[in-house]
């Protein structure tokens, strides 16, 4: 890697060729015994450690004393895959809002969510992954309204547990089916074709697949 960086760097300074060849052979320890060529050797070997120096820097900001991402599903024994109709918001517990920049352009939106709910009834936040696509205000918007909603707490005999719970959220403005049939369609989300995907894969293979998908902040 160092001397990666440092073939690189040196090509950034455009040297003549000769003199590339003189420092890497002062970074590989050696000499010169001509007085002209120790006369450039010692210019080479200042240029070299500079050089060194920087080319490492970076990669020491970034090896091993570099901290490793936070995974954001944890215990994963203790989380069990929601049945169909579990996890449900809770009425009144929270709200949904348009964004008002995207309802004024008359754009929408619909995504799936999954994360992972707690024995309260409440989402582990940093678990709330999005499936699809939408503009960024859509998902901030999901991510607010998801760390404030209550839901139903997921129970395995009698007994509240963590669980996989996958959702939806649709944005879609206000108009008929029958004005939808000649427009844009009104989009849905089939919401139980990923908790079916999941449940196949299993829990281990699912949070590492959602672990590289948008998530909240």
């Amino acid at each position: 890697m160092v001397a990666a960086a440092l073939t690189q760097a040196m090509s950034s300074l455009h040297l003549p060729r000769r003199d590339v060849a003189r420092s890497w052979a002062l970074a590989l320890g050696i000499t010169f015994e001509s007085g002209r060529m120790t006369m450039l050797s010692r210019r080479h070997a200042r240029l070299v450690w500079l050089i060194l120096g920087l080319a490492c820097a970076p990669a020491s900001r970034t090896g091993f004393n570099a901290p490793l991402p936070v995974a954001r599903f944890t215990d994963l024994a203790s989380i069990v895959m929601s049945d169909s109709g579990e996890g449900k918001p809770l009425p009144h517990t929270g709200r949904v809002t348009y964004p008002d920049i995207q309802r004024a352009q008359s754009v929408e939106a619909a995504f799936a969510f999954a994360f992972v709910l707690d024995t309260t009834g409440r989402a582990e936040y940093p678990t709330i992954s999005f499936i699809g696509s939408a503009q960024p205000p859509f998902f901030a918007e999901a991510c607010r309204w998801l760390r404030m909603v209550r839901f139903e707490r997921v129970r395995r005999d009698g007994v509240a547990r963590r669980a996989l719970v996958v959702g939806d959220l649709s944005f879609s403005l206000h108009r008929s089916l029958e004005d939808a049939e000649h427009e844009a369609p009104i989009r849905q989300v089939d919401v139980e074709r990923y908790r079916r995907a999941f449940l196949v894969k299993g829990l281990a293979l699912s949070a590492q697949e959602l672990e590289a998908y948008r998530h909240c902040r």
